[in-house]
């Protein structure tokens, strides 16, 4: 199980809420849960520092670049 910086996650929430291709039904406190849940359940390692996970209804692939020196997660975005 990866360790995350929550706060970073908040942050990141609401920059991306807007810029990418979530479900649009979706706000800040929904993306940062969805997000959350697909970085706790994650399917692995992608490559390098990218893993993938999925929304609690598996709808939608979720991939994110952890930074595991600090525990933080660089950044995320929905797999198209």
């Amino acid at each position: 199980m990866l360790a995350t910086n929550v706060l970073a996650l908040s942050h990141f929430a609401a920059r991306y809420l807007y810029n990418a291709v979530f479900p649009k039904n979706w706000n800040t406190a929904k993306l940062k849960e969805e997000v959350e849940y697909a970085i706790a359940n994650n399917h692995g390692l992608v490559s390098g520092n990218t893993y993938k996970g999925f929304s609690t209804d598996g709808k939608v692939e979720i991939w994110f670049y952890y930074n595991a020196s600090n525990g933080s997660i660089i950044s995320f975005f929905p797999k198209l």
